[in-house]
């Protein structure tokens, strides 16, 4: 009995753990600005930002968070927060 392929098949192992740790990576950072780690939440979006795995338009919304965050100000409205359930 032939097991079927997942989607993820198509990624090597590493490939794969690198793309689920920059999601990881992206839910932490928020958590971690919505807490009060705002280093925190700088450094796990600038390593989101260097991944390949992850489209220009998602890393450059991150870049502007980044750079909201440095400046002290707080990039997450309501409408950053609801648009963010539906990435």
């Amino acid at each position: 009995m032939a097991i079927a392929k997942s989607k993820f098949s198509l990624f090597g192992d590493r490939a794969l753990c690198d793309l689920l740790k920059v999601g990881s990576l992206d839910s932490r950072g928020l958590a971690r600005a919505l807490t009060g780690n705002i280093q925190g939440a700088i450094d796990d979006f600038q390593e989101y930002v260097k991944s390949p795995h992850r489209a220009e338009r998602y890393k450059s919304k991150r870049q502007q968070w980044i750079e909201a965050l440095k400046k002290g100000e707080n990039p997450f409205t309501d409408e950053v927060l609801e648009d963010l359930k539906n990435e």
